[in-house]
């Protein structure tokens, strides 16, 4: 353990340290969110990634819902997922088997019960 640190956690929490047995530092960005840009067009803030395209992302699919079906020759999905980066292999993240049995599911449903072509989804 870093001594300082230990010394920091022990006076804090007003024990000795010889109880500290073990910890678990983890940081994050406590800057406010900000304006940037040459004419402050962007929002700078921490934790924003996902919060700021989610919104977006459905906006610009229920938009182009609203064009003409006959026209389209796709299928647009938008897939938001909790625990994209520490847990994306969990049961609602976006490795799990959960997203691809989904999309396979739809497909077949399209297509019938053909097999998805293995470049469909990877």
């Amino acid at each position: 353990m870093g001594r300082r640190l230990s010394d920091a956690i022990s006076k804090k929490l007003n024990i000795s340290k010889d109880n500290i047995v073990d910890y678990d530092l983890c940081l994050f960005d406590s800057n406010v969110a900000c304006l940037s840009g040459l004419e402050e067009e962007f929002i700078s803030s921490g934790r924003l990634d996902n919060l700021g395209s989610s919104i977006p992302c459905l906006h610009a699919l229920i938009g182009n819902a609203k064009a003409s079906l006959d026209e389209s020759t796709s299928i647009n999905c938008v897939a938001i997922f909790d625990n994209e980066e520490v847990g994306s292999e969990s049961y609602q993240g976006c490795d799990s088997k959960f997203f691809g049995d989904t999309l396979r599911r739809l497909y077949n449903g399209i297509e019938g019960d053909e097999k998805v072509p293995s470049n469909l989804i990877t």
